[in-house]
């Protein structure tokens, strides 16, 4: 069974392809300029006060209140973004995916020390450790996009299961009960209001509101979703699951007005076969000088 899950997730044994390695180096460009983005956002919103309110992570045993400057915040985001482009060029890769996840959990932790750390963007952090550790202990190429890439899946799914299984043991399988939405998306539309002074919710909001079977419904199938998400896992049933994933995310953003970009992309990006089309598109057009420039790249 383990033997046949790490086959799953790593294969290492298997012939490594030009379109896996070209998926590879767009995969890491996606997450290195998406960690550039929030570390500016963050460093640009810093909030700027005498102290930390609510410590957490790293800041639990140092003091980070230094972080709360702008000048402090942008240059660890310029510092970031150097070595995120020392990283993606090969620069240097042994330990340095290990620093720049260090710098963006100061920023985060910074960022968000008022008291409410977002979850969206976590998994920015599994990716980059992910990133690190294959980087660092495996020398041959192959083996070190195959494990990023399966760590990362690994790490996916048992999220999504940990979600459900959460939900299970707070409130049981009542947590699906249809008045449940109903309270959680009056708590959103409060907020809005709050903030804009208008409150006008959509179509399919109505709807949900006013058919109880349906808002039901809906928790439902987010929590069985949730608790198959260890689909991801297995190669044959990863693609059908990143459908109801990605599905269960529009849902959340349709109803709730909650999105989690991060993590839709992160399932769209993983949880399909593109290498696969890349081999085809790459066998068809490509020419051998632009194999060896993935090579030297990835």
């Amino acid at each position: 069974m383990i033997e046949k899950l790490s086959q799953n997730l790593f294969n290492f044994d298997r012939t490594k392809s030009e379109g896996e390695l070209l998926f590879f180096k767009l995969f890491e460009l996606y997450i290195l300029s998406t960690v550039v983005l929030v570390s500016w956002q963050w460093a640009l919103a810093m909030p700027e006060g005498p102290d930390i309110i609510f410590p957490s992570g790293i800041g639990r045993w140092i003091d980070i209140s230094f972080m709360l400057s702008s000048s402090w915040a942008v240059s660890n985001a310029a510092a970031i973004t150097l070595l995120s482009a020392a990283a993606f060029f090969r620069i240097q890769v042994r330990w340095i995916f290990f620093l720049i996840l260090l710098l963006l959990h100061l920023q985060y932790v910074a960022r968000f020390s008022l008291g409410k750390l977002p979850h969206s963007v976590n998994f920015l952090g599994i990716s980059l450790l992910g990133f690190a550790l294959g980087f660092s202990s495996f020398s041959h190429q192959k083996h070190r996009l195959r494990f990023v890439l399966g760590f990362i899946l690994f790490f996916l799914g048992l999220a999504y299961i940990s979600s459900a299984l959460s939900k299970l043991g707070g409130t049981g399988i009542n947590w699906s009960d249809g008045y449940h939405l109903w309270l959680w998306i009056a708590e959103k539309q409060v907020d809005q209001f709050s903030t804009t002074r208008i409150n006008t919710p959509h179509m399919i909001e109505q709807y949900v509101q006013t058919n109880y079977w349906i808002a039901t419904l809906f928790l439902l199938a987010g929590l069985l979703t949730e608790a198959l998400g260890f689909l991801l896992w297995w190669r044959k049933s990863r693609p059908f699951i990143a459908i109801c994933l990605l599905g269960l995310h529009v849902g959340i953003g349709l109803t709730m007005d909650i999105y989690f970009v991060e993590m839709a992309l992160l399932v769209l990006l993983i949880g399909f076969p593109w290498s696969d089309l890349l081999d085809r598109l790459l066998q068809e057009k490509a020419r051998p000088r632009v194999y060896s420039q993935i090579r030297r790249l990835a």
